[in-house]
């Protein structure tokens, strides 16, 4: 069995024979093969760092799609918050006519410094007063109150208010019990556009009862003819008619 040698060629026949082969060829400067290797070297160096860390952490791959989303606007709701005046509301919401009131005072006692009590009282068209619960004077034609002194005069006389009696209140009630007959006709006419016969009838109603009914109005009429009473100085005030009335 015939075997076969390989040997190796020195290394001045493989140059030799390269530079044969190729003969366009020529050796590079030592200066160009140290800047070659190092430009391989640097390359290899990112390469491999490159590899490793790509290797060492986790692949992720996050995808973001420019989507064009409508804008919508802001509706800003406003809520109103108010304090209304409830007497006013609850009557229109009640109904939708109402009654015009006129009111006058009938009725006025207090107790004076002397522990009597003191009655005026409209009787018809007379306003008379009592002294603990007896007849003093019939018909009588004023009763002066002085505010500051708390002290009253009558006919009769001169007395004086105790500490607990509002002198205020009275002074208001002794205005509407004294009221002159035909101011209230002649505000009923001006204010609220009675004629004089039914102004007249219900100054007597007022004066008698101390109650009259003006007329029947809308919530707006009725609160504006009652303001303007009330502007003359007058009690009045709005009731609403009930369904079926």
């Amino acid at each position: 069995m015939e075997g076969w040698a390989v040997s190796r060629p020195p290394l001045g026949q493989l140059a030799l024979h390269a530079r044969a082969s190729f003969p366009g060829t020529t050796r590079p400067h030592p200066s160009e093969d140290r800047s070659r290797l190092a430009a391989l070297a640097s390359g290899v160096s990112l390469a491999w760092r490159g590899r490793f860390a790509s290797e060492s952490r986790p692949f992720f791959r996050t995808c973001r799609h420019a989507l064009e989303m409508p804008v919508r606007e802001s509706s800003a709701q406003t809520i109103a918050v108010s304090v209304p005046r409830l007497d006013e509301e609850v009557k229109q919401k009640r109904a939708d006519r109402y009654r015009l009131l006129v009111f006058t005072e009938i009725l006025l006692s207090f107790t004076d410094t002397d522990g009597d009590n003191i009655r005026l009282q409209k009787e018809g068209i007379a306003i008379n007063e009592y002294v603990n619960d007896k007849l003093e004077i019939r018909s009588m034609q004023y009763f002066d109150i002085d505010v500051q002194a708390r002290s009253y005069h009558d006919p009769t006389g001169r007395g004086w208010f105790r500490p607990s009696e509002d002198v205020e209140e009275i002074v208001r009630k002794r205005d509407l019990m004294f009221l002159e007959r035909d101011f209230l006709a002649r505000c009923l006419m001006t204010v609220c556009g009675l004629t004089e016969s039914s102004a007249y009838q219900v100054m007597m109603t007022a004066h008698t009862e101390g109650m009259a009914m003006v007329g029947t109005y809308t919530f707006e009429t009725a609160e504006l003819y009652c303001a303007g009473l009330k502007a003359k100085g007058l009690s009045a005030d709005i009731l609403p008619v009930e369904d079926g009335e």
